[in-house]
C-alpha cells in the first residue's frame, strides 16, 4: 500500500552557520512546530487549521528512523540524511529543530548562499498521519495530528499551498462519524419519547 505523504509549509528563520575552524558550514532552524496553528487550510470549501502534537513524531525521533533533508521535497536532490550523521533532529519545547551539514556539492553550496542572501526563508516537512482528532477552537475547525511518521524536511524557494487532500479525507471521516453519532442520538431521543408516551397512555387508562 502506497504511503500518502502530507506536506506543510512554515515561515521559519533559517540559520546559516559559516564554515570556520575546520568545521563545515551548517544549516539550522525549526523544522516542525508543536501545537502552533497552521495557515488556514482549505479543501472543497471546508476551512480548517492544523496543529502537530508535541509527541506526534516521537516514534520517528526515538527509533532513529531515517529522515532526509531535501531541496523543495525533491528526492533526487538530497542535502543531508539522518543515518549519515549529517542531519541532527532535536526535540525542544517549541518543536523539532534541525542542524544539517550539507555536502560540498554545487547544489548544496548554492543553497547555503541563497539562504545567507535571504532568498530562501521557509521550511516544509513531509509526513504521514496515523492518528488525528478534530475539534472547534476559537470558532475554527481544527485538526491535531496525534501520531505520525516524519519522512523529510525541505528548505523551499516557492512554497506551494499545502496539499490538503489527505487531511480532507480524515475530515470527511470525522464528519461521517459526527453524523452517525447525531443520528444515533436522535434515534435514542425518539425511542425515549415513545416510551414516555406509551407509559403516559397506560397510566392514563
Amino acid at each position: 500500500m502506497e504511503t500518502k505523504i502530507e506536506r506543510r509549509f512554515l515561515s521559519s528563520k533559517l540559520e546559516c552557520r559559516e564554515a570556520k575552524d575546520g568545521k563545515p558550514a551548517q544549516l539550522a532552524g525549526l523544522a516542525v512546530p508543536f501545537d502552533s496553528p497552521s495557515l488556514l487550510l482549505d479543501e472543497d470549501g471546508a476551512q480548517f487549521v492544523e496543529l502537530i502534537a508535541a509527541d506526534a513524531f516521537d516514534g520517528t525521533l526515538d527509533s532513529g528512523a531515517e529522515v532526509m533533508m531535501l531541496l523543495s521535497h525533491e528526492w533526487d536532490k538530497p542535502l543531508a540524511r539522518r543515518s549519515s550523521g549529517r542531519l541532527e533532529l532535536t526535540r525542544e519545547a517549541d518543536g523539532i529543530h534541525f542542524a544539517a551539514t550539507p555536502p560540498e556539492t554545487t547544489l548544496a553550496q548554492d543553497l547555503i548562499k541563497d539562504i545567507a542572501a535571504g532568498n530562501i526563508q521557509g521550511m516544509s516537512f513531509g509526513f504521514s498521519a496515523a492518528e488525528d482528532e478534530w475539534f472547534e477552537r476559537d470558532g475554527k475547525l481544527t485538526r491535531r495530528v496525534l501520531k505520525g511518521i516524519l519522512y523529510e524536511i525541505s528548505p523551499v524557494v516557492n512554497p506551494a499551498y499545502p496539499d490538503t487532500a489527505i487531511a480532507s479525507r480524515s475530515l470527511k471521516d470525522f464528519r461521517k462519524r459526527e453524523r452517525a453519532e447525531t443520528s444515533r442520538e436522535n434515534f435514542m431521543r425518539l425511542a425515549r419519547l415513545r416510551l414516555l408516551k406509551r407509559k403516559y397512555n397506560i397510566n392514563k387508562g
